[in-house]
């Protein structure tokens, strides 16, 4: 998550001219507010937009309504009707609340904007149930480590899957969360694993042909990143933060 604060540039010396427009910000799934003791935590439904205009304030614009053109080059008002709203477009989301102490927080927030961005999706049909009917199903063999999240799993070919996990936590912001996971890979329910290898982000690259750019900081050092000997081809570490990509050869 990205901090701001009111009227600031990390980057550069700001000259505010706008106090409210100059300080929102798009929140594509949470954003919160905190002090010492507490964080308020708002977690949304889609993307709106937010600010902390006054302090102590978190306040979130859902729509925005205008009768004068606002200069940002559509040369007319933003105010939208139909038939159905002659008085104006309403448009309705949901948000959901977490009060925690700061160092808890974020064990709660991270998994809670999971659980708000992917909702079962319900499905019905008509009749009784048939009794081989399988009431519960799962297809990973255990539950996976809070910090882990399946990000991706699609099918490659006729006996391949693309596989994505992210570690969802940033370091240092949860005292149980914030440490690399090991992960097995053998954890499908209904699939049998023959191979694995690893791809770049965009899975267009195996990782081990990968030429990237050799950057200098700034700062003249160079970040050190931690190896991890990984125990066999199943086992996998993801750190704070990170996205790896295999490709699974199953059956």
């Amino acid at each position: 998550m990205l901090r701001r604060r009111k009227d600031f540039r990390p980057s550069w010396t700001l000259r505010q001219s706008e106090p409210i427009a100059g300080n929102y910000y798009p929140i594509n799934s949470r954003a919160f507010i905190k002090d010492e003791e507490d964080q308020l935590t708002v977690v949304t439904d889609r993307s709106q937009g937010g600010g902390s205009i006054h302090n102590g304030s978190l306040e979130i614009m859902l729509h925005r309504r205008l009768l004068y053109d606002d200069v940002r080059g559509v040369a007319e008002p933003l105010n939208e009707t139909s038939d159905i709203f002659p008085e104006g477009l309403v448009v309705r989301g949901g948000i959901l609340l977490s009060l925690q102490p700061p160092p808890r927080a974020a064990d709660a927030h991270r998994p809670l904007a999971q659980q708000v961005v992917l909702q079962p999706l319900l499905s019905f049909t008509e009749g009784e149930l048939h009794p081989d009917t399988r009431l519960e199903f799962s297809g990973l063999q255990a539950a996976l480590p809070p910090a882990v999240h399946l990000l991706t799993l699609t099918q490659w070919d006729e006996d391949s899957l693309l596989l994505r996990l992210e570690h969802q936590f940033q370091t240092g912001e949860s005292k149980v969360n914030s440490e690399p996971v090991t992960v097995n890979l053998q954890m499908f329910s209904t699939l049998k694993l023959l191979g694995v290898s690893e791809m770049n982000l965009s899975a267009n690259q195996w990782k081990d042909e990968m030429k990237r750019f050799d950057w200098t900081p700034q700062t003249g050092e160079k970040p050190l990143l931690k190896e991890f000997q990984e125990r066999s081809v199943w086992e996998v570490t993801l750190r704070p933060m990170e996205i790896r990509t295999f490709l699974l050869r199953v059956r």
